[in-house]
């Protein structure tokens, strides 16, 4: 993992009220943890710069051995999901082929950890990178998007 030491406190405040403004206009019923999580996410990856997996996602997939290395692999896929939902239309990787990878990882650390937010995460995949993906789009011209739309 590649994290800034930047304080994340500034970038939870500026990315809470985006979030709940796509949960809220798309009437989606995700619980308060989960929409903690998704702010969280973005607060954590609006400071990186290692957003792919390497090698690929699905040579990683194979090698997968504790929890957190998972839940890495599993947060990964969504933020690729989210803001690239077209990555391996190229290669003819079908659309859901991330989103598959990233549900079992984070049925797995459910299952490692016991923590039902991964449960949560796991069958809730789809709607979690809708509501990241439409935070980022409708909110492209904030500051605090710049590190995902350049």
């Amino acid at each position: 993992m590649k994290y800034s030491t930047v304080d994340t406190a500034p970038w939870v405040t500026a990315f809470t009220p985006m979030v709940d403004q796509v949960i809220e206009t798309q009437a989606l019923p995700v619980p308060l943890v989960v929409r903690a999580y998704l702010v969280a996410f973005l607060a954590a990856w609006a400071q990186r710069s290692d957003f792919v997996p390497e090698p690929s996602f699905a040579e990683r997939w194979m090698t997968l051995r504790t929890a957190e290395e998972t839940k890495e692999f599993a947060d990964q896929c969504l933020f690729c999901v989210s803001l690239f939902p077209n990555m391996g239309e190229r290669r003819g990787i079908p659309a859901g082929y991330y989103s598959d990878l990233g549900s079992m990882a984070y049925a797995q650390v459910y299952r490692s950890s016991g923590n039902p937010l991964f449960q949560l995460l796991s069958r809730g995949f789809d709607p979690c990178a809708h509501v990241l993906h439409y935070t980022v789009s409708l909110n492209k011209t904030s500051k605090w998007m710049t590190p995902f739309v350049g």
